[in-house]
């Protein structure tokens, strides 16, 4: 499991629906044999709601994608098998829940 950001700057990343689709057509592209599914919504501890996607390929993936002011935070499960995929799920659930962006005015000194 990892986390990621992107920019809201770029017009592929406007919003939760722009990313999304930008990255189910970038997995179509390089996994043509790819299952995609929308998974249940997951609602953190803290407020925002997070959308979530599966990849079904040569991995296992799910994506939790939480939109913020200024970028759009990425949770990501992978996995090798479908085995460690489900085992994982109720972590990567756990993970998700405990979700709590911090600020985007970073200043270094």
């Amino acid at each position: 499991m990892y986390a990621n950001t992107a920019s809201r700057k770029s017009a592929d990343n406007k919003n939760i629906a722009a990313l999304m689709e930008y990255d189910s057509a970038q997995s179509v592209r390089d996994h043509p044999d790819v299952k995609i599914a929308d998974l249940a919504q997951l609602a953190p501890k803290h407020g925002k709601l997070a959308l979530v996607r599966q990849f079904i390929y040569s991995q296992h993936e799910a994506v939790a994608y939480i939109e913020e002011q200024t970028v759009i935070v990425m949770i990501v499960l992978s996995a090798r098998t479908a085995e460690d995929y489900e085992s994982a799920l109720p972590a990567f659930r756990k993970l998700v829940d405990s979700y709590f962006f911090m600020t985007s005015e970073i200043h270094i000194e």
